[in-house]
């Protein structure tokens, strides 16, 4: 019997690319959860405190309120929109390449199934189905491929899902509190 790893490289080219990018989608979620912890400690920590800095993004849009006492409401709401605008990238980063990865990696091994049934098919074709031991290798093909496929496509939906969760509560919180204190300054003002 072989090892899992001599399973895994009966996948063929196929196989090899899906290991591949099951390690980047890793890697990638190892990093943007890495940053996204940093950019929620910074929201947080600046919701705990009376003084705005630019370190972080929440701060960076309050700082327009503050920076701008004189603007109407209507003019500090469309300033805080666009500081939001541009603070989105950031949190949403690279998490649209792992939900990709989720969706192509069953796709991939399906083609790699394909690939293993045209060899199975050939090999019956030239050598008719009297042994099976020739339709083994293109049979085994498909089943890793597909294997591998889901192996990283589960994983990868979960990893997506997780940094999702996380981009939009700290966008939940910029938002919350940008309209807050746009309310304070309405209310000042009437």
């Amino acid at each position: 019997m072989p090892s899992t790893w001599g399973k895994m490289q009966e996948g063929g080219p196929v196989g090899y690319m899906l290991m591949a990018i099951g390690v980047l989608a890793t890697l990638l979620f190892i990093w943007r959860f890495y940053e996204l912890w940093n950019i929620r400690g910074g929201v947080i920590a600046q919701s705990a405190s009376s003084t705005l800095s630019n370190d972080n993004a929440l701060g960076r849009i309050l700082k327009i309120a503050e920076d701008d006492k004189e603007a109407d409401t209507e003019t500090l709401e469309l300033k805080m929109a666009e500081q939001i605008l541009k603070e989105r990238p950031t949190v949403e980063g690279l998490n649209w390449v792992l939900k990709i990865v989720s969706v192509v990696a069953p796709l991939m091994g399906l083609f790699g199934t394909i690939i293993g049934m045209i060899e199975t098919f050939t090999m019956i074709t030239l050598f008719g189905t009297g042994d099976p031991k020739t339709m083994a290798s293109g049979i085994s093909t498909a089943l890793v491929t597909t294997w591998l496929g889901l192996m990283v496509a589960i994983p990868t939906t979960f990893m997506y899902a997780t940094v999702n969760n996380i981009s939009r509560g700290i966008l939940g919180t910029i938002e919350e509190s940008s309209t807050g204190m746009a309310a304070k300054r309405s209310e000042g003002t009437s």
